[in-house]
């Protein structure tokens, strides 16, 4: 199902995902991808109907409440959101998708400081993360922290120049990540 949907073919992956719960009905993985799918197809009603079944059959997945939290994001519901990603968080301390979330809430909201503190943690844990470093550089910035900027922007370049020496090119991503 998951080869599937990374394939692009949702209809054949929701049937498939159908079946299995056909079989097994309290298939926690099943229900997770599924909120994934809907999610993907912005179908966000069903996508959050499929991560609540997953948590009532106990799923402690982390993933789990990073994927309602960007789900209650797009229904421009943050304070789900935020508190999804805590408790996501709370479950793993170094969930780098829903810290990474939770500081874009953050710069986004415009409560820079928190947003640096966020990602200074996340740095900690990832010291060579280019999407971190950009952040932190920007935040840095725009709070005036002239000698932070500078510490940072030396660490983004190395961690650009290592990740060039390697073939991996530049690191693109940005947050809020998707399920």
């Amino acid at each position: 199902m998951v080869a599937l949907a990374a394939a692009g073919d949702t209809d054949a992956s929701m049937i498939e995902a159908q079946t299995i719960l056909r079989k097994d009905p309290e298939n926690v993985s099943v229900y997770r991808n599924m909120s994934g799918m809907y999610y993907n197809q912005g179908n966000l009603g069903m996508s959050l109907l499929c991560a609540e079944k997953a948590l009532a059959l106990n799923d402690g997945q982390p993933s789990i409440y990073n994927n309602m939290a960007l789900t209650y994001l797009q229904q421009e519901n943050e304070p789900k959101a935020i508190e999804n990603l805590k408790t996501a968080i709370k479950l793993d301390s170094k969930n780098y998708e829903a810290n990474m979330n939770l500081g874009f809430i953050a710069l986004n909201s415009g409560d820079y400081q928190l947003a640096f503190e966020i990602y200074r943690l996340i740095h900690a844990d990832f010291p060579d993360n280019i999407e971190c470093l950009r952040y932190l550089v920007h935040i840095c910035d725009d709070l005036g922290k002239k000698d932070q900027v500078h510490e940072y922007a030396v660490k983004l370049r190395k961690a650009e120049r290592a990740l060039d020496a390697m073939g991996g090119g530049a690191d693109t991503r940005a947050a809020p990540t998707q399920p």
